[in-house]
């Protein structure tokens, strides 16, 4: 009996040691769950969140309480891929892992956070075996975030793209290409380079009314009732955004709101249009603008990567203007104004062979006036 006591009293001593052990233990894990960087959630089979910790709840800007229950499937994350398209949200690495049982890792996606600001994730997602009491296969999903990265690696190719487009229309202007061809090129690099739909060169006149004279849209935008301005197919407010640029003589945006309340279409707010004046032998001659499309927006940092495309088209343009007063002066007498020798000969070599060419007669008649 003593010795049946003493094993009895061994066992007990044994399972509270085992017993104390597993509460260090999820103490432990507790401790590294709560104090990792990364965010981490748990999902049960359907996909529902079921624990999170503090680092998921400061990435993605919910508290646990707003997280637990919501699944990946939820259009609330409004996730997004890296081209911009909607992530389906059966493609969840969670989701998918739930239905393949295999893991995933370093899928990037872009999220909506609590308050509506963007954010980028790269996220891992890896099987847990059913545990008893709680139903079928569970999966642990980590995910860090990338959004400054992502930010990085979008400037170096944005800033590689737009010395791409302003080299390109640098090296017309300098190769004294026609205006009108510098003025096409100049639409279509910058909206290129500020991701936009619509390009616009604009000339005014002494009379302050303005007409397009080099124009780009990309493939599939209509080019609305008007040529003067173009609707990309928002609210034709690029028309605001010249004729701001041109009545404060500086840089100026229009800034799309928030859909009113009851409008269908969602809205994303941010910068619609940019203008930016072209200023040629310190006056203002035109601008240059960009048109985001009804449901994109340009860059923040718009305004001063517009601006560079308008110098050089201010460029080109006195360029233009000071090769025709060059050609002028050589074509001109000093004394009189009137066309000189050299301008006699190249017309006299145009008309005779304008003659040659249609088999007429060319007659001449000199007159020595003092």
């Amino acid at each position: 009996a003593a010795t049946t006591e003493l094993e009895l009293r061994w066992a007990v001593a044994d399972r509270q040691a085992a017993y104390e052990r597993m509460r260090d233990s999820e103490r432990r894990f507790r401790a590294l769950f709560e104090g990792m960087a990364e965010g981490v959630v748990l999902q049960r089979e359907d996909g529902g969140i079921v624990s999170c910790n503090p680092a998921a709840e400061q990435i993605l800007g919910l508290t646990a309480d707003q997280m637990i229950g919501r699944t990946s499937r939820d259009p609330r994350w409004r996730a997004i891929r890296e081209d911009g398209s909607p992530f389906p949200g059966d493609e969840h690495p969670a989701i998918v892992t739930l239905k393949t049982g295999r893991p995933l890792r370093d899928v990037i996606m872009g999220v909506r956070r609590g308050d509506g600001s963007e954010r980028w994730i790269s996220i891992a997602s890896q099987p847990l075996p059913a545990m008893p009491g709680v139903g079928g296969g569970m999966v642990i999903t980590t995910f860090s975030d990338v959004t400054a990265r992502r930010e990085g690696e979008m400037t170096t190719a944005a800033d590689a793209a737009e010395k791409a487009a302003l080299t390109r229309v640098a090296t017309l202007a300098a190769g004294e290409a026609p205006p009108s061809a510098v003025f096409a090129v100049a639409a279509e690099q910058a909206a290129g380079a500020l991701g936009g739909e619509v390009g616009q060169v604009i000339r005014c006149d002494d009379d302050r009314n303005p007409a397009v004279v080099g124009v780009w849209r990309r493939d599939g935008v209509p080019s609305g009732g008007s040529e003067r301005m173009i609707d990309p197919g928002t609210t034709g407010a690029v028309r605001d955004a010249v004729g701001r640029a041109l009545a404060r003589r500086r840089t100026s945006g229009v800034w799309r709101r928030d859909a009113a309340p009851g409008a269908e279409a969602e809205v994303t707010p941010g910068l619609a249009e940019v203008a930016s004046p072209v200023r040629v032998g310190g006056r203002v001659w035109g601008a240059i603008a960009v048109a985001a499309g009804a449901a994109g927006t340009l860059p923040p940092d718009a305004e001063p990567r517009i601006e560079r495309f308008a110098e050089l088209v201010g460029l080109a343009v006195a360029g233009a203007q000071a090769r025709e007063a060059l050609e002028r002066l050589a074509a001109t007498d000093d004394l009189t104004g009137l066309l000189n020798h050299r301008a006699f000969r190249a017309r006299l070599d145009d008309e005779v062979a304008r003659a040659r060419r249609h088999d007429r007669p060319l007659s001449l008649i000199a007159i020595d006036l003092d």
